[in-house]
């Protein structure tokens, strides 16, 4: 995918194309102006997502038609696989990669299948997808190193749900939760000067 020890750069396009692929292209050139290695859309399956019956929360109501649905915006915001193929060539074009985000089964098969892709990009919202997780690892595609820190973050997090809440009881919450902050603090500097995956990884976990 790159050099080791490269800062990658992702310029986050995501769904601000508006449905429009003339949009979508134009995002993809200013990115590669602005010198980013990637640009990353979403890929998606609207009716997979929501039901018909859900609701738009209160910002994109304020931003978008607030008659509409989420359903019915969601659609508008899909990106067809004519679209995809397009994008991709444009990015081949510029020099710059085409990376998206899979929110369902269905989208992450065709990245990975239909385009070809090698690399994959999960939200933050599948970190507790099991199933998600599971094609994704059989996909064989490299998983974005943020989504393996994510996860492990989560998992942290759980973990320190059963070692923290004894604790609490035995010595009170005010001492244990001054002993985080600072373990916390102490771990979130010292990761930022981690210089490989697995100690930022470790670092993260416990400091969740």
């Amino acid at each position: 995918m790159t050099k080791p020890n490269k800062t990658l750069i992702i310029a986050e396009a995501g769904v601000n194309h508006n449905g429009s692929l003339d949009l979508a292209l134009d995002l993809v050139d200013r990115a590669a102006e602005a010198g980013a290695d990637f640009v990353k859309f979403q890929t998606f399956k609207a009716a997979k997502l929501v039901s018909q019956s859900a609701q738009k929360a209160a910002y994109q109501k304020v931003t978008t038609d607030a008659d509409e649905s989420q359903l019915q915006m969601l659609v508008r915001l899909e990106l067809s696989a004519e679209a995809h193929h397009a994008l991709i060539d444009r990015c081949a074009a510029r020099g710059i990669a085409f990376l998206s985000t899979a929110f369902d089964p269905e989208s992450l098969t065709f990245l990975h299948q239909g385009l070809g892709l090698k690399t994959l990009k999960l939200g933050s919202g599948e970190l507790t997808n099991a199933p998600m997780l599971l094609d994704a690892a059989r996909s064989g595609m490299t998983l974005q190193a943020f989504a393996i820190v994510f996860l492990f973050q989560a998992i942290g997090q759980g973990i320190g749900n059963y070692l923290i809440a004894p604790l609490a009881d035995k010595y009170g919450r005010r001492p244990v939760i001054l002993y985080c902050t600072i373990v916390f603090g102490i771990l979130t500097v010292t990761s930022a000067w981690s210089t490989n995956l697995t100690t930022f990884v470790a670092q993260r976990c416990v400091a969740a």
